[in-house]
C-alpha cells in the first residue's frame, strides 16, 4: 500500500529492475479489474442462489486474493536485481527468489535454448514477468555449482541455471560478462 515508495538506489550495488519495459503493468490492471467485477458478481450469484453467509465467505477469500495480486506488483516494483557483495539477489514479486554467488557463474550468454527444451528443464529458475505475449528470456546464465532457489509455499529448488528479462540488458550483460571474467582471471592465478 506504499505506491509512491521507489527503490533506494545504493552507491555500492548495481540494479536492475524487470518490469519497466514489459506489458507486465498492463496485465496486473486486467487482473485487477477481473478480481473486482469477480468478487462483485460472485457474491451475489452465491447470495441469491445459495446463502449469503457463503458469499461472504467467498467474498473474503476473493478479496484476499485481489490484495495477494497487488502485493505481488508492489514487491516486482520495489525488488529489482541487485548485485552488490559478489552476490546476484533475485526475487520475481512474493512468488520466488535466488540469491547466487557471482564466483559460481560460469557463463552468461543470449538466450539459445528453445521454449520446447526450456519447458523440459528441471534445474532452471526464471527471472522474467508474464506478459501478453510471451517472448524467450533475453539470458541464460549457466551456474558452476546448484544454487538454492525458494519458491511459492516454502519449497526449495537447486537451480543450475537461470534465464533473465531484465530492462537495461546491454548494462546487464556487460556487468555480469565482466564479473565473470575477472572471476575467471582470479581462479586462474591462485
Amino acid at each position: 500500500f506504499v505506491w509512491k515508495k521507489k527503490w533506494e538506489n545504493k552507491a555500492y550495488s548495481h540494479v536492475f529492475t524487470i518490469h519497466t519495459k514489459t506489458g507486465y503493468f498492463g496485465l496486473f490492471i486486467m487482473l485487477v479489474h477481473a478480481m473486482v467485477i469477480e468478487v462483485i458478481g460472485v457474491h451475489f450469484l452465491i447470495a441469491h442462489f445459495w446463502s449469503p453467509t457463503v458469499a461472504w465467505i467467498f467474498t473474503i477469500f476473493d478479496l484476499y486474493a485481489l490484495v495477494w495480486i497487488i502485493a505481488d506488483y508492489q514487491a516486482v516494483r520495489l525488488s529489482p536485481i541487485v548485485i552488490k557483495d559478489d552476490k546476484l539477489f533475485a526475487q520475481v514479486g512474493i512468488r520466488r527468489e535466488i540469491v547466487v554467488d557471482i564466483h559460481n557463474i560460469k557463463s552468461i550468454q543470449a538466450t539459445i535454448t528453445d521454449k520446447k527444451a526450456r519447458t523440459k528443464e528441471k534445474d532452471c529458475f526464471a527471472i522474467t514477468l508474464p506478459d501478453f505475449f510471451e517472448e524467450d528470456p533475453q539470458f541464460e546464465i549457466e551456474l558452476k555449482h546448484p544454487a538454492v532457489a525458494y519458491l511459492p509455499f516454502g519449497k526449495k529448488k537447486n537451480i543450475t541455471k537461470l534465464y533473465v528479462t531484465v530492462d537495461e540488458k546491454e548494462t546487464f550483460f556487460q556487468e555480469i560478462d565482466s564479473l565473470v571474467k575477472e572471476n575467471n582471471v582470479a581462479f586462474k592465478q591462485q
